[in-house]
Formats: structure tokens, sequence, C-alpha cells
């Protein structure tokens, strides 16, 4: 009886043994099963976080470049405005000189406001690298002198050869046009033309506004950077096209 005893005693320890580290694996598992549910709680809520925070960049992306475009659509228009009014200005002044020329010191006052216009008006040309031409119908043709010179190699005449378009036969016809369809229209005309400089395809977009009913102002901007992109944009997309 002793000895049955004794044995029970012993498996009535070991059972207890194996039932503390029952409990204590059950333990450790618990401990780990709450441990991954904060650390899903955790990553959850930073992926919920990032997420939001992209759509808020997305969201500031898009509201941005919708102000961009409002701005260059404003800025665009207020130039327009500017150059209309720089243009009325200027022939007020005009009327003011000859109508003041009996009154000596009259004059002499609107000569000055006159001068301190042209000197500004010659500081805008002499920072601008743009060619500006006025035109008429009779052929004649006025350059106004811009900074031109700084945009490309000394011995590169880049006003001449434009003006040499306008009596070649292959170009002359679809620029002389152009320039008619403005003074039929009286409305500014858009189109982008390539002159050949030496080795070099120069690519300009010439902007022309009628100033009378025969005779305009063409404002040409070299746009040769922005095409040379185009095409080798399209160039990489053929590319990956055809890869």
């Amino acid at each position: 009886i002793t000895e049955k005893t004794q044995e029970l005693r012993k498996v009535n320890e070991q059972m207890q043994e194996e039932v503390a580290q029952r409990q204590q694996v059950e333990e450790r598992l618990q401990q780990a099963k709450e441990n991954l549910e904060e650390q899903v709680k955790a990553r959850t809520l930073e992926l919920t976080q990032a997420n939001a925070q992209l759509k808020q960049e997305i969201q500031d992306r898009i509201e941005a470049e919708a102000e961009v475009r409002r701005l260059n659509a404003e800025l665009e228009q207020r130039v327009q405005e500017r150059t209309a009014q720089l243009k009325v200005s200027n022939q007020e002044l005009q009327q003011e000189i000859r109508a003041s020329e009996a009154a000596a010191m009259h004059r002499k006052l609107l000569e000055e406001k006159l001068h301190s216009s042209e000197r500004k008006m010659r500081a805008v040309f002499e920072a601008m690298t743009d060619i500006i031409l006025v035109l008429n119908t009779e052929g004649n043709v006025e350059v106004v002198p811009t900074n031109t010179a700084s945009a490309y190699k000394p011995d590169f005449d880049i006003i001449g050869l434009t003006i040499e378009q306008f009596f070649q036969d292959e170009s002359a016809e679809d620029w002389l046009v152009q320039i008619q369809r403005v003074l039929d229209t009286q409305q500014i005309l858009n189109f982008d033309y390539s002159l050949a400089l030496g080795d070099q395809e120069l690519w300009f977009t010439a902007c022309i506004s009628p100033m009378s009913n025969n005779s305009v102002i063409w404002v040409a901007h070299d746009i040769s950077d922005r095409k040379f992109a185009e095409s080798a944009l399209h160039q990489k997309n053929q590319e990956l096209a055809n890869t």
C-alpha cells in the first residue's frame, strides 16, 4: 500500500507539473497572441495614416496644378490687357504731342513723358530675346530692337534670316497668308515654324497681332528646347512601345 501510495503521489506530481507547464505554455501563447494583435493594430494604424497622408498629398497636388493653370490663364490675360493698354497709351501720347505743338512749355512736358515711356519700352525690349517685327501690306518690315544677339552666336543673324523668309517662294506665301488672316479677322494668331541656321534647326512660335487695318506686329519666341524635348519624349515612348 505504501508503495502504491508513493507511485500515485509521483503520478500526481507529474500530472501537476504537466498541468503547470501546460498553463505556462498557454500563458506564453496568449501573450504572443496579444503581442501579435498589438503589432497588427499598430501596423494597421500606420497603413491607415500613410494612406490618408497619400490621399491628402494627391489632393494637394491636384489643387496646386489647378491653381497653376488658373494663374497662368490670369497672367496671360493680364499680359494681353497690359499690351493693349500700352498700345493705347502710346497712341494717346502721340496725339497729345501733335495737339500741343503751339504750346512750347506744354509740349516740353509731353515730350518728357514720351521720352520716359520710350526709355521704359527700350529697357523692356533690351531685356527680351524675342524677334519683334512690324509689317504692313506694302511689304515694309520694321525691326523692333531687342537683345536677340545674347541668345545666339555672334555670326548668326537670326533677324535677317527671319526677314528673308518673307521674300522666299517656299515660305513667303504661307507667312503672308497668316498675316492677311490677322488683318482680315483683326484677331491674334499663333503658329509654329522652323528656321535652318547652319546645321541647326531652330523652332519658333510666332504671335501675330493686328496694329491697324494694314499692319501687324510679329513676335517670335524660340521654342527649340521645347521641341527637342518633345521629340526626345516621343522617341522614348516609341522605344518603350516597341520593347
